[in-house]
């Protein structure tokens, strides 16, 4: 009876393991036949994503400059100075006149 149950054993674990390793091939194969556009990737930064991380470099550069420039500055003060030159270059630049556009 042991020589039964130990043979039952092995083969249903030779079962689960043959089971096993036809699924992750199968996996694998469906996942390669997947076209590219479909799987997952990482999502390129836009625009707005760019412009947020300048914006912010800039104003660190900012605050470093003008705490350099005057050691006495807070760090809130020196961010103030840097936000209300990059409000008032930014308003300067939109209302700066556009060109036509070429058609």
């Amino acid at each position: 009876m042991k020589r039964s149950t130990l043979r039952a054993t092995a083969a249903s674990l030779l079962c689960i393991g043959l089971l096993a390793a036809s699924t992750a091939a199968f996996a694998q194969e469906t996942a390669s036949k997947t076209p590219p556009e479909t799987r997952s990737q990482p999502t390129p930064a836009t625009p707005e994503d760019k412009s947020a991380a300048s914006t912010q470099s800039m104003m660190k550069e900012c605050v470093k400059r003008e705490r350099r420039g005057d050691s006495t500055k807070s760090e809130s003060e020196a961010t103030q100075t840097c936000q209300d030159a990059m409000r008032a270059k930014r308003e300067n630049r939109d209302n700066e006149p556009r060109p036509p556009h070429h058609q």
